[in-house]
């Protein structure tokens, strides 16, 4: 069975709704998902349609920096012929996809998605081995120490991101859309930027993607008091749980 491949748009991602949520493991915003919509970076998404025109499958990528982008790539379990699906999906993005020389796209496949694995590895892409750490907080638990509330004042973008791109690169286009959705929160050196958190509100929960400190301002508590005021402005916004996902190394 050959998938229908239909490009992403904003009426298809409305349409999407339940792919996106299995793909995600919980119930994704639909008017978070709009508002990210790009359609100058949407070339090349594609989701798959099975011959009972049932969604089975997306990929799609998002550029973090000018040189690599993060990709989005789920194909439902359940589906026939599920490598056939994956495998159009991959090529259709690689064809169609407008990537500089050079350009690196990076996936997260669970190691134990052995066919989506084989169809990575048969099409050439490298594997670079990851491994994540996710702690998780229960805000009725926590207890706050001084009440404060968190600072609003705005650092630049290029601040922002020179900051965060001490973990991965991250450009300053990603940064604005971050601060336009209310994504980022700061904790300040005198007036400078010392550490700088990217979060994401799913409901009850919320998801801290990154967190990073200034190199010359490490050691020194910043991000420690960054944590303390997300989990209290989490807690007084009646959130249940915190978590945070971090590199093992």
């Amino acid at each position: 069975m050959t998938p229908s491949l239909i490009p992403i748009t904003t009426d298809v991602l409305s349409q999407m709704q339940e792919l996106l949520n299995e793909s995600a493991g919980y119930q994704v915003s639909l008017e978070e998902e709009l508002k990210y919509f790009d359609p100058q970076v949407a070339a090349g998404w594609r989701a798959a349609r099975d011959s009972q025109g049932q969604w089975c499958g997306f990929i799609r990528s998002f550029e973090q920096a000018s040189n690599w982008s993060q990709a989005e790539f789920f194909v439902h379990s359940m589906v026939d012929n599920r490598k056939v699906v994956a495998l159009s999906l991959l090529l259709s993005l690689k064809e169609e996809s407008t990537f500089s020389s050079g350009h690196r796209l990076r996936f997260n496949i669970n190691q134990k998605d052995r066919e989506l694995n084989e169809v990575i590895d048969e099409l050439g892409f490298s594997q670079t081995k990851q491994f994540f750490l996710t702690y998780e907080l229960s805000l009725k638990d926590f207890e706050s120490q001084n009440g404060k509330t968190p600072d609003i004042r705005q650092p630049i973008v290029g601040e922002i991101a020179e900051v965060l791109s001490h973990l991965h690169d991250i450009g300053e286009h990603e940064v604005s859309k971050w601060i336009e959705a209310g994504n980022l929160r700061f904790e300040f050196d005198g007036n400078k930027l010392a550490s700088v958190a990217q979060i994401y509100d799913r409901g009850s929960v919320v998801d801290i993607n990154r967190i990073a400190t200034r190199t010359e301002s490490t050691r020194k508590g910043f991000a420690t008091s960054l944590m303390r005021k997300i989990c209290e402005e989490s807690k007084s916004n009646g959130k249940k749980k915190l978590t945070l996902k971090v590199e093992a190394s």
